[in-house]
């Protein structure tokens, strides 16, 4: 909102998403996750710095993905499934090859 506002720069913006990568809260975890799918649109045309928001998209997903892997558990809850839909986005948009390859093996 800062950015769309003309407050801050994008970029600038950058490390408050990545201090959030082990936020527990659905909510705050899917604004920064959000955040980084918005930069998308201003790095289509330059190929180095898409790469570099992939790299920063699956660094932030990693240890939320990492802790709710790929199947919900007995008990989970609503956030915690969302977290991984989010997570697990992330890590596809990635292009982690991890991922890609379990998701290609369950799919």
């Amino acid at each position: 909102m800062l950015a769309r506002a003309g407050f801050e720069n994008s970029a600038s913006l950058l490390p408050l998403a990545l201090s959030l990568k082990t936020e527990t809260s659905e909510k705050v975890f899917g604004m920064a996750a959000g955040a980084l799918t918005e930069l998308r649109k201003f790095v289509d045309d330059n190929d180095a710095a898409r790469d570099s928001l992939k790299k920063i998209s699956g660094e932030f997903a990693r240890a939320t993905f990492e802790e709710l892997d790929w199947n919900e558990k007995a008990g989970e809850s609503d956030d915690d499934r969302e977290r991984r839909t989010t997570a697990l986005s992330l890590m596809m948009d990635s292009e982690d090859k991890e991922v890609l390859n379990e998701g290609k093996n369950a799919f």
